[in-house]
């Protein structure tokens, strides 16, 4: 809401009177606290998988990477998640670029291709897996892409495309992030 504010606040100043010779593109704003502005301080830098069958997914986590300054680690790897997991899908296991440690985190990207298909099947029990190793797998973090150009659409579309079994585990439990349309929300 405050970065709503922010932009039309900045749309009004532009379309205030200004001198002809001082007229400026754009007004400058910012909003106290404003994520896009503070450096986030990590431990260690937390290493996030992106499933090869989340459409979309890799983009994003590139994208959250440059935005975060490099902060994460990402892969695609399935070295990096739970040993029960590798063992069930070595046939699509890569030995280039092993990550050193385990993902802290999996990034569960949802929009209008997410479990469409053969990818959509594979992407479930990969969840399943992950799911099923509660104690050393990583957190599920949710983004929901709300940009039509990137395949935004209703969060409510989920609940009819998940596997049943899924939603029933709670899979919708955490809060999914909404990635919205326009660059200031983006950042």
């Amino acid at each position: 809401q405050l970065m709503s504010l922010k932009q039309v606040a900045e749309e009004l100043l532009l379309g205030c009177p200004w001198p002809m010779d001082q007229i400026p593109e754009q007004v400058p704003l910012f909003v106290s606290g404003e994520q896009s502005l503070q450096r986030l301080l990590m431990g260690s830098k937390p290493l996030v998988y992106v499933s090869r069958d989340n459409p979309g997914a890799e983009d994003v986590a590139d994208d959250l990477r440059r935005g975060m300054r490099s902060a994460i680690e990402v892969t695609s790897n399935v070295a990096a998640l739970p040993k029960k997991f590798e063992e069930n899908n070595k046939r699509r296991r890569s030995s280039v670029n092993l990550p050193t440690g385990r993902a802290s985190h999996m990034l569960l990207y949802l929009n209008d291709q997410t479990y469409l298909g053969d990818a959509g099947a594979k992407l479930a029990q990969e969840l399943r897996d992950v799911r099923a190793k509660a104690a050393g797998a990583p957190a599920i973090v949710m983004a929901h892409e709300n940009d039509p150009a990137r395949g935004g659409c209703e969060f409510g579309l989920f609940f009819g495309k998940v596997p049943k079994d899924l939603r029933d585990r709670h899979l919708f439990t955490p809060i999914a992030v909404a990635f919205m349309a326009g660059e200031t929300y983006r950042e």
